[in-house]
């Protein structure tokens, strides 16, 4: 079953890379500001996926929404194209996450619900970042890192009642 939930933490992995993509080139605010655009995409996958058409009234109750973001993205200072182009493939990529955990649960097994399914899509994202971020970071042997380490270690070896 975890084969079945790998691409799910793939795409949620790849949600956070654009979001922090995003947090990178423009304001934060703006960032959350396209963000806010996710239940279109919701909406908009879940009728290409899983066929399920949004009401007359769901459709009615985006387009605030939308004009929203769009208002706020045409009077933004911090406009960038790679940041806005990000935060919106952020939102494609959560949103598809979503939609696919939806397909998963409605063939899931009985131990698996909603907040399991979660946990175990980010400690398999975790896994896929790990060597990603040793590889681009590496390990920065600093003062502060040495000391939270021989804290964590000491946790472990004198721990208290």
């Amino acid at each position: 079953q975890l084969l079945a939930i790998l691409p799910l933490a793939i795409v949620h992995t790849m949600g956070n890379l654009f979001t922090n993509m995003s947090l990178g080139k423009v304001a934060v605010s703006f960032t959350h500001t396209i963000k806010a655009m996710e239940p279109f995409f919701s909406v908009l996958l879940s009728a290409m996926f899983l066929g399920e058409l949004p009401t007359p009234w769901v459709v009615l109750s985006l387009l605030p929404i939308v004009g929203g973001v769009a208002l706020a993205s045409i009077s933004e200072a911090s406009f960038n194209w790679a940041g806005f182009l990000s935060a919106m493939a952020s939102n494609v990529t959560f949103q598809s996450r979503n939609v696919l955990s939806k397909k998963l649960m409605l063939k899931k097994e009985a131990s698996l619900d909603n907040i399991n399914l979660f946990s175990i899509i980010t400690v398999m994202s975790f896994f896929l970042l790990a060597p990603v971020t040793l590889l681009t970071e590496g390990v920065k042997v600093t003062p502060t890192f040495l000391q939270s380490s021989v804290s964590i270690h000491c946790l472990f070896v004198f721990p208290t009642l």
